[in-house]
């Protein structure tokens, strides 16, 4: 009797902005690993405003009203061109979920990454 090995097939899909309703096909996004889930434990992490920010890429705006909502998009559907404001802003984001800062810091870096990669939407300035 001869047993045959047969290995599962993985596929790779690409990943999605948690926000968006189009498919990001970067390469550097397949490297990313997914977001972790909200519990309703991480829900005070709130901004005090909402930012609104366009993907030109998704073609669309997005509402990002707390900690995690603004890592997603840092993290999944930012441009291409990421400046020293936007690796700012990831840190302050990872920080304010772990419970080193204060929403208030994120919320700063995150409006002035938005402006740094010219996406925040008209009318959005900094409170």
């Amino acid at each position: 009797m001869q047993l045959e090995v047969v290995a599962p097939t993985i596929r790779a899909q690409p990943l999605q902005c948690l926000g968006c309703s189009r498919r990001q096909m970067s390469r550097r996004g397949a490297e990313l690993r997914n977001p972790p889930r909200v519990s309703p434990v991480m829900e005070d992490k709130r901004f005090s405003h909402a930012i609104k920010v366009r993907f030109k890429q998704f073609g669309q705006a997005r509402t990002v009203a707390d900690a995690h909502q603004a890592l997603d998009c840092l993290m999944y559907c930012w441009p291409a061109d990421r400046g020293p404001r936007h690796r700012d802003a990831l840190d302050a984001c990872l920080k304010v979920i772990d419970g080193h800062r204060s929403t208030i810091d994120a919320e700063k870096a995150f409006t002035e990454a938005a402006r740094e990669a010219d996406i925040l939407e008209q009318g959005q300035a900094h409170r």
